[in-house]
């Protein structure tokens, strides 16, 4: 009987995201469509069985990314988005008792289209500080703005 040889991989990454909206209007300030692509890196777990033998490598990874997310009304959108992810791992099957310069490398890729529903909540207060501010001990202006985009409410504390 064959060998049975099992794997499995996982992947942790961050993307860096560019979004273009289309159709922007006073109730879609992101507009009524957005189409966007990424690209990021992370890492790669991958796990190989058999004959009662299990390696486990890690690996960087890169990945990439297209997608788009249509506003079905101002707080429900859809989306679909199909990622592309690559890594790369040496396996050397140590304890199965091969030659130690048998070392096997493996570009592992992954593909994945996906899709589903986005719900989207907006703040009941106004955002104090949607406009860049210069701080009183620094002067870390794009800092802040940037902040402000992504933390809201969080900077009145600074």
């Amino acid at each position: 009987m064959p060998s049975r040889i099992e794997s499995g991989v996982d992947n942790l990454a961050v993307n860096l995201l560019f979004r273009y909206p289309i159709w922007a209007t006073t109730d879609l300030p992101h507009g009524r469509w957005s189409p966007y692509a990424g690209i990021g890196g992370g890492f790669q777990r991958a796990r190989l069985s058999t004959q009662g033998y299990e390696e486990t490598s890690y690996s960087l990874l890169f990945q990439g990314l297209v997608g788009a997310k249509f506003f079905l009304i101002k707080h429900v959108a859809i989306f679909g988005e199909a990622q592309y992810t690559q890594g790369w791992h040496p396996f050397n099957y140590a304890e199965l008792g091969v030659p130690s310069d048998s070392k096997e490398r493996y570009t592992i890729v992954t593909g994945i289209v996906m899709g589903g529903v986005a719900m989207h909540f907006e703040s009941t207060e106004p955002n104090q500080h949607s406009q860049p501010r210069a701080c009183s001990s620094c002067s870390c202006k794009v800092l802040h703005s940037m902040q402000s985009v992504v933390t809201g409410r969080a900077l009145s504390r600074l």
